[in-house]
């Protein structure tokens, strides 16, 4: 029969916010399908032991007390009960095994979740000790085998020592013409242009010079062809040199001869200036040479062309005399092509044996002269060597710069010649 309305009940009085509903209980996982009972085996085959069922899992762990009573709470409506899950697909029968074989073992069922107790933490390693332990230090280590030392490096030879530096020249003559004398007189000797002179007359030696016009920087105007020059005539100076000599214990003579005039080897030089000497021409013993270098003229003599940035030089080294002959070409700024026209000689003598009867317009310099005071002549008293000179400039002429026939001095010979 139909049951009576229930009644509304009464209000509850007021009541803290309501709490959240508490989560109900998990549901526990549904249990797997049963297995599919074993095919029958062969009367010859014994049957395995089944395997025991797993352990059920622990129940879930209650919740905790809520801190205050809950208010009751309202009513919910029923909830729909939980849908049954789905059939397993029947498992598909094994093929049946052959005779004599025992049945496969069903797989193993995974582990259910245990709750372990925590393992204890490991133990930690004794410490290590710092340095070695008090006992006994440990043997030495054997020492390392002795391994043979190399030979030692050959030593490579020594180069030479460098030449010992040129000492400062015993005489000269430079520019136009400006002697300095073996006994430090300084005197000019002029001379006359185009004449040969007897510079050194001596025992195995033999020097002597050409003279021409010299020039000296200055504005000039030229008497024929009225041009404006930089440059004008002044004096003489040396364009020809020549050097006869022998060595000590030789009778035999060689020859070196330096010129201003050009080189018969010029066109070869024009295209490779750097092997010719810078200018002029050199002939050692009668043969002309430019090829810069050195060349022996005895076992003892030798002679050296070298170029230097603004001149070249001939050097001749021997046992009786060491000298330097200098090209020097005119200036830039006087702006000419006539090289050889314009260009002289200079001579410097590092060492010289001479005899107390060397001779010539240098020679004479080993005897000082003295004036009416007694003291001595160290300066000439005009353009020609006066007071140094045994006598005039034409007093030491000589036919050719290879000349060997120049007397030496002796008493009385200025007296003998003093009319030439």
């Amino acid at each position: 029969p139909p049951s009576p309305p229930p009644s509304p009940p009464p209000s509850p009085p007021p009541s803290p916010p309501p709490s959240p509903p508490p989560s109900p209980p998990p549901s526990p996982p549904p249990s797997p399908p049963p297995s599919p009972p074993p095919p029958p085996l062969p009367p010859d085959v014994v049957a395995a032991p089944p395997s025991p069922p797993p352990p059920p899992p622990p129940p879930p762990p209650p919740p905790p007390p809520p801190p205050h009573p809950p208010s009751p709470p309202p009513p919910s409506p029923p909830l729909p009960p939980p849908s049954p899950p789905p059939p397993s697909p029947p498992q598909p029968s094994p093929p049946p095994l052959p005779p004599g074989l025992p049945p496969p073992s069903p797989p193993p069922l995974p582990p259910a979740p245990i709750d372990k107790p925590p393992s204890p933490p490991s133990p930690l390693p004794p410490p290590m000790p710092l340095g070695p332990p008090p006992s006994s230090p440990p043997p030495p280590s054997p020492p390392p085998p002795a391994l043979p030392s190399p030979p030692p490096p050959a030593l490579s030879p020594s180069p030479p020592p460098p030449p010992p530096p040129t000492p400062p020249p015993k005489a000269t003559v430079v520019s136009d013409p400006h002697f300095v004398g073996f006994k430090q007189q300084r005197y000019d000797v002029t001379g006359v242009s185009g004449r040969t002179y007897s510079l050194i007359a001596d025992v195995g030696l033999h020097i002597n010079s050409r003279f021409q016009t010299a020039y000296t920087t200055g504005l000039f105007i030229h008497s024929e062809t009225h041009d404006v020059q930089k440059f004008r005539p002044r004096g003489t100076w040396m364009t020809t040199l020549g050097i006869v000599f022998s060595e000590f214990g030789d009778d035999a003579l060689h020859s070196l001869t330096v010129s201003t005039d050009a080189s018969t080897f010029a066109d070869v030089c024009a295209l490779k200036p750097a092997d010719c000497l810078y200018g002029g021409t050199v002939s050692v013993d009668g043969a002309e040479t430019v090829h810069v270098g050195a060349m022996s003229l005895s076992a003892v003599s030798t002679v050296t062309l070298k170029n230097y940035k603004s001149y070249g030089r001939v050097q001749l080294v021997s046992e009786r005399i060491v000298a330097d002959i200098d090209f020097v070409p005119p200036p830039a700024e006087w702006e000419v092509s006539d090289m050889e026209k314009y260009s002289h000689l200079n001579l410097k003598l590092h060492h010289i044996s001479l005899t107390s009867q060397a001779n010539g317009i240098m020679g004479c310099s080993v005897r000082l002269k003295y004036d009416e005071d007694g003291q001595p002549i160290l300066r000439a008293f005009d353009k020609d060597g006066q007071g140094v000179l045994d006598g005039p400039p034409s007093l030491y002429e000589v036919p050719e710069v290879t000349d060997t026939s120049f007397p030496l001095y002796a008493e009385g010979w200025a007296g003998q010649h003093k009319d030439m």
